[in-house]
């Protein structure tokens, strides 16, 4: 995975935001998965560089001028990278359960699916 953090920002109380700027005209509701997986894995990599959490993220929706802002917490992060990690390591070791059918001619993973149809 790449990425980068559009913007951090520190407030005066000393608390860090990390943003990120969305074009879309369309903004996400707080707390949704999958959505918010992007600000999550910023928010672990942040920690994993500093030492410590950011107290918030959230996307910017520069053309609605809209912010969604999320309050992290440790159980928050574990809770997400759980959920993505999960199904990663299954795919990756290849305890999936596939579903073949006729959609498995126009597949994205057709070429790692154990049933290769």
């Amino acid at each position: 995975f790449t990425g980068k953090i559009d913007r951090v920002e520190r407030d005066n109380t000393g608390s860090i935001t990390l943003v990120d700027f969305k074009t879309s005209k369309k903004a996400s509701k707080p707390g949704s998965s999958p959505s918010n997986a992007q600000l999550i894995l910023y928010a672990h990599a942040w920690s994993q560089i500093h030492g410590t959490l950011p107290d918030y993220v959230a996307y910017d929706f520069v053309r609605i001028n809209e912010r969604v802002t999320i309050k992290i917490n440790p159980t928050i992060v574990q809770r997400e990278l759980s959920n993505l990690l999960g199904p990663l390591s299954n795919l990756i070791s290849g305890d999936t359960d596939s579903n073949p059918g006729f959609h498995c001619s126009w597949c994205d993973f057709k070429s790692i699916c154990p049933d290769k149809k």
